[in-house]
């Protein structure tokens, strides 16, 4: 729920796009937001920091006098930033909202076609590995039969492992 009012806000895009530690006054301008809802946003900014979306560093202002604390974005909350522009890190933020909104996945499948090629693609990439390991089980009579012939199986791997190492160390 916390962090469902800090997407609703865009509070990691305004944190992105103000290129340094934003204080919370500076925070409280950006959101248009009246003066007097500035404890309820501290709160709301301590509990996301408490769960990792945000951190806070000191730093000094631009005369350099004065010490002042500002909210910065982690790796945690970079994943959800509406236009990433690192090509490294993956965006969660279609992944965040259809937990946020409590929208069936199904819903969220048919409003969004990115997301349901994404679905999709992992379902295919499960189930290809549920055949893998259900027809390994329909070979064994029972889940013990499986779990020994799969530590067979592993032996013998490692056994034959073994045996081509000391070959490679006999021909040298």
């Amino acid at each position: 729920m916390v962090l469902g009012c800090a997407l609703e806000l865009g509070i990691p895009d305004i944190i992105h796009n103000h290129q340094k530690p934003i204080t919370l006054q500076e925070l409280v301008s950006k959101l248009n937001i009246s003066v007097d809802k500035t404890l309820h946003l501290q709160r709301l900014m301590r509990l996301l920091i408490h769960q990792n979306f945000f951190s806070v560093t000191k730093f000094h202002d631009e005369e350099g006098e004065d010490e002042k604390e500002g909210y910065v974005l982690t790796v945690s909350s970079k994943l959800l930033l509406k236009n990433s522009s690192s090509p490294t890190l993956p965006n969660l933020l279609p992944f965040v909202n259809l937990m946020v909104d409590h929208v069936t996945t199904f819903e969220s499948l048919g409003r969004n076609p990115r997301f349901n090629t994404l679905f999709n693609d992992a379902i295919v990439k499960r189930s290809v590995w549920f055949m893998i390991l259900y027809g390994d089980c329909i070979k064994a009579r029972s889940l013990k039969d499986f779990t020994e012939n799969n530590m067979k199986d592993e032996r013998g791997r490692r056994k034959r492992r073994r045996e081509q190492e000391d070959e490679e160390d006999c021909m040298w």
